[in-house]
């Protein structure tokens, strides 16, 4: 029997006598990626694309109502959208940036409604993109099924580097403070950090108490509850290798599940591991619309979870006070 076939095996077992089945939860217990089980059912209701990546997000807007779903570790943001559109800006409610060099492989998923799932080169699913239930297949789907590709996908092992722990020693950076002052966009401040081959975490302790403020770790959630017993608007996001994806509306009810901490909207649903935050930090950072502040929840290796923004710029420079009031 080859591997293929007892992933295909194991695969069917799980989805018939598991209440709940989470793909994830399977290819953990299998010690293989999210990608890896996917390859393997290629011909029994998933096929691979014969689409570049760029063909790829091209044809997005021909496939009608989507259910949108970016993965972390640690994260998932799921917005609904009637039609995605490819534009320039970023200031809609559901805004994906895609960072296609990290698209490895994608395939088509029949299994229940119509769906397309992204990977990276180690196997870890990026983004799903699913046809809503709650209205009708589009003809999109028709025409990506017709460039279905049998070819088995190669996939890296991942080897994680070791980084020492974020801890609570400042790195020194004298005119980091300075840098950080004429910056105007997330690009900038990504340029920054990798000219200074820092990590979030690292550049924030720098910046500490001038344009940052370290947080309890319980400070994202709380945030997430008092934005909404307010009614809020607040803009939610995740990051992973292959896009950052926003959503912005009122995420009204947030809920303590058995693994999982969950703030729900009416259309976008953010899902936090309980147990994942180890950092909070509050960033404040220039914009060509003024002062913005934001919350970014981070885990115990240092890498971003979630970030969370008033759907309101602010237009001038926080304390911790003034911040939190905006925030909820």
């Amino acid at each position: 029997m080859t591997q293929a076939a007892i992933i295909r095996e194991a695969y069917r077992e799980a989805f018939s006598r598991v209440p709940d089945f989470n793909i994830q939860e399977l290819a953990r217990q299998l010690s293989i990626s999210h990608g890896h089980i996917q390859a393997a059912r290629i011909g029994d209701g998933v096929a691979g694309l014969a689409l570049t990546p760029c063909d790829l997000v091209m044809r997005l807007p021909s496939l009608g109502a989507l259910e949108i779903t970016t993965t972390s570790s640690c994260s998932t943001l799921s917005s609904h959208s009637d039609q995605l559109k490819i534009a320039s800006s970023d200031a809609s409610t559901v805004s994906l940036r895609m960072l296609l060099p990290h698209w490895h492989w994608a395939c088509l998923n029949q299994d229940e409604h119509p769906s397309i799932e992204v990977f990276d080169r180690y196997g870890r699913l990026l983004h799903r993109l699913a046809s809503r239930p709650d209205s009708p297949v589009a003809e999109g789907w028709q025409r990506i099924a017709r460039l279905q590709l049998e070819h088995q996908p190669a996939f890296t092992e991942l080897v994680d580097i070791h980084r020492e722990p974020v801890g609570a020693t400042a790195p020194e950076l004298p005119y980091l403070a300075d840098e950080w002052s004429s910056l105007r966009n997330d690009n900038d401040i990504t340029t920054l950090l990798n000219k200074h081959r820092l990590r979030r975490v690292e550049a924030y302790a720098a910046l500490e108490n001038r344009f940052t403020q370290r947080m309890t770790p319980q400070g994202f959630v709380a945030t997430l509850e008092r934005a909404a017993q307010a009614a809020r608007p607040l803009r939610l996001g995740i990051a992973n290798a292959g896009a950052i994806h926003h959503h912005t509306g009122v995420f009204g009810h947030v809920g303590r599940r058995q693994r999982h901490i969950e703030a729900c909207g009416s259309r976008a649903t953010l899902r936090i591991e309980r147990e994942a935050i180890a950092h909070t930090w509050m960033v404040s950072y220039p914009s060509d619309d003024g002062m913005r502040t934001r919350l970014e929840a981070f885990g115990g290796n240092g890498r971003l979870i979630a970030s969370l923004t008033d759907a309101t710029p602010m237009r001038m420079p926080a304390s911790t006070m003034r911040a939190m009031s905006v925030f909820g």
